[in-house]
Order: C-alpha cells, then structure tokens, then sequence
C-alpha cells in the first residue's frame, strides 16, 4: 500500500484531497496542516508521495524539502509535489535549486488534475 501526505494549510483544500485520495484502494493519506506537523510524520512513517504546500505557518514547505535532503538517513525520501498559489519566477527559481520539478499553482489544476498527476507520479515510482 502507498503512503501519501498531503500537506497545505488550507483546511478545505487539505480535507478534499485526504478524501479523494482516500477512496484509493491501494493509497493510505495522512495530512498536516504545516511543515513541522509534516516532518513528525515523516520521521514515524515511510511516505512514498507529498504533495507539499509552500506558504504555511511555522515551516514552509521549502524548509521541508530542505531538512529532507540535509538529513537523508533520518527521513526517507519521497516523491513530492509542490502545489502553491505562487507563480513568480522567484518561486521558480527556489525550487529548482531545491532540484523540485513537480511544481502546481493551485488556480491551474482541478481536484480531479491534481489526483491524476498525483496517481501518475506513484506509477512512475512502481516503474
């Protein structure tokens, strides 16, 4: 079974997506609501897949990625998805050199898009 986290601080957004994920067969969803929630998930459980918010309180999710790749043996290293309402070049630019090449704005996926994408990447990962 796959393990995916998603992790936004939209309640509603957040909510929707562990429900439509949740009626995957073969998926197991766990939610936070920011970065620190997600990196105690992360050290409890093996996630194969986040679909990872930007702007949240607390820690951000380009600070997630960064404790990610700076301590390796502590977490395992999933899939991401970054999916934000940031479109600008600066935005861009951050991911790349956080080699993030997945990379959403909100206003242009639908909730079916983004499921597709995120079902997608987990076949890509079985491949």
């Amino acid at each position: 079974m796959k393990k995916v986290l998603i992790v936004d601080d939209e309640p509603s957004l957040r909510s929707t997506l562990v429900e439509l994920l949740g009626e995957e067969a073969d998926l197991e969803v766990f939610e936070a609501e920011h970065g620190v929630a997600a990196l105690q998930i992360l050290k409890t459980e093996t996630i194969d897949l986040i679909l990872l918010d930007l702007d949240m309180p607390f820690l951000g999710g380009a600070g997630v990625i960064a404790e990610l790749q700076r301590k390796p043996k502590e977490y395992a290293q999933p899939e991401i998805i970054i999916l934000t309402n940031r479109g600008d070049m600066d935005t861009l630019s951050q991911m790349v050199s956080l080699n993030m090449f997945e990379y959403l704005i909100k206003s242009d996926h639908s909730l079916e898009k983004i499921i597709t994408i995120i079902r997608q990447k987990l076949a890509q990962a079985d491949a």
